[in-house]
């Protein structure tokens, strides 16, 4: 009776021993591309977001070791472990299984991140009789949906992530449900079944019920607005959800065309815009010579003096030239039924005017020189300058919103000491875009004075600062 009781014993020692040996197979360890929602995050002690390890393994009781934050969950077929940020060591313990230890660096991780979530997939060893470990009871499902954005999709009434048109589900084995929805596009649902083997993949494209819209004006380039919103110039088409819609058509100096319309699921509508009606005021150029070219945007209108009439609203660029003087630039605002004053006198070019006064010790320290035999250099030259100008000229937000760009030309005195002063806009172009050039050109360093018979003078400099959006 004892011997039978040791050899009793004996058997069941091993027996123990040899179900405890058996070893865990690593099958996949990788980062995903899942992001981690709020309701997934745990803190660790430094109140920072832990890193989360989703480790597939359909065993009960098994043990988590190393730098863990809280205790494990476990869902069906995996657990989900969190981990002190900067973890490279992970040690599992699996009843009947040998301790298992991963250096996630093996596998090109350099240490689990905050806020990332990582899947480990373990596979256990046949069992004494030599079955395979039992089938995990759970496959994936893959929906590949068109469109690719603006989804909302729901498997057996549970919101799915969708990254790309895309939703990744781990589900049991059986029939399932599921709902898409989109703005603009029919719902889709139905039935899929998960099975072992492969996983289960489906390609769904919703129906658009999207309205089509085009736009057309007998004014060429107007600007179309949808609800205030700028889409693009005329001619105009594209896609809208079924509702009410305001259009506008608006073109700087003429009166806005509105539209009210409601489009149905799969409507198709054309605007056809009339000719928009131009709001226009009055310029009054009263400037010498007599029969200096008066030129608007770039198109001459009319000779000095003279007093001209449906000049369109809004801003513009007035020029007053004639041989032998300096042009005049000028920015002026044109107001409905309103009348702007531009009166002056153009000066003569250096070539019409007298001698230019050379320097000497005794000349006026205030005299300012036009041309010069050596002009004022900026230390570096004008690389370095135009550098300087790219570096510190701040695009001012209201001329970015609506698309301002263009030239900006500034025109400033560089003292016999090398300092700027008495800066002047040239030419402008928008009042926030001028003022920033002005605030630029205040903040250049000192310059190298100009030269004229080997004295240092008082010059002008012209420099264009050109505004461009990317």
């Amino acid at each position: 009776m004892l011997q039978k009781s040791i050899i009793f014993l004996i058997f069941t020692i091993i027996s123990q021993i040899y179900a405890a040996g058996q070893e865990l197979t690593i099958v996949a360890v990788h980062e995903t591309a899942d992001p981690m929602t709020v309701d997934m995050q745990r803190r660790d002690l430094n109140n920072e977001i832990c890193a989360l390890v989703q480790v597939q393994l359909p065993v009960s009781g098994v043990v988590f070791e190393g730098s863990t934050i809280g205790e494990p969950l476990f869902k069906t077929n995996e657990y989900w472990v969190y981990y002190t940020p900067g973890t490279k060591l992970l040690q599992i313990k699996c009843p009947g299984h040998y301790p298992l230890r991963i250096d996630v660096r093996d596998y090109g991780i350099s240490s689990l991140k905050s806020k990332q979530i990582y899947a480990i997939r373990l596979k256990t060893a046949q069992s004494l009789q030599g079955i395979q470990q039992s089938d995990p009871g759970a496959n994936y499902l893959v929906l590949d949906i068109t469109p690719k954005s603006g989804l909302w999709v729901r498997i057996d009434g549970q919101a799915q992530t969708v990254k790309d048109g895309n939703v990744r589900a781990y589900l049991k084995y059986g029939t399932h449900t599921y709902l898409i929805e989109a703005d603009g596009y029919a719902p889709a649902q139905g039935q899929v079944t998960i099975s072992p083997g492969e996983r289960t993949t489906r390609q769904i494209s919703l129906e658009s019920l999207m309205a089509s819209l085009a736009i057309t004006a007998q004014t060429p380039q107007c600007t179309v607005f949808i609800n205030d919103e700028a889409k693009g110039t005329t001619p105009w088409n594209g896609k809208l959800a079924p509702g009410l819609y305001r259009i506008e058509i608006k073109k700087d100096g003429h009166r806005t065309y509105t539209e009210n319309i409601e489009l149905a699921q799969r409507d198709s509508k054309t605007i056809n815009a009339p000719t928009l009606t131009p709001v226009t005021g009055i310029l009054n150029v009263d400037f010498d010579p007599v029969d200096a070219d008066v030129i608007i945007d770039g198109q001459k209108i009319g000779l000095t003096p003279g007093v001209f009439n449906n000049i369109l609203t809004g801003r513009h660029t007035l020029k007053i030239s004639k041989d032998g003087y300096q042009p005049y630039f000028e920015n002026i605002t044109v107001a409905e039924n309103k009348e702007v004053r531009a009166t002056g006198s153009l000066k003569r070019t250096e070539a019409a005017q007298p001698a230019m006064p050379t320097a000497s010790n005794n000349d006026n320290d205030n005299e300012v020189f036009t041309v010069v035999e050596q002009p004022p250099q900026f230390p570096g030259g004008k690389a370095a300058l135009f550098k300087f100008i790219s570096t510190h000229l701040k695009y001012p937000e209201s001329a970015a919103e609506n698309n301002i760009q263009g030239r900006v030309i500034v025109k400033f005195v560089v003292t016999k000491t090398g300092q700027i002063g008495d800066i002047k806009i040239v030419r402008g172009k928008d009042p926030d875009l001028d003022k920033e050039a002005v605030r630029v050109v205040k903040s250049l360093p000192k310059f190298i004075p100009g030269n004229q018979n080997g004295h240092a003078v008082n010059a002008w400099y012209i420099l264009p600062i050109i505004y461009k959006l990317e």
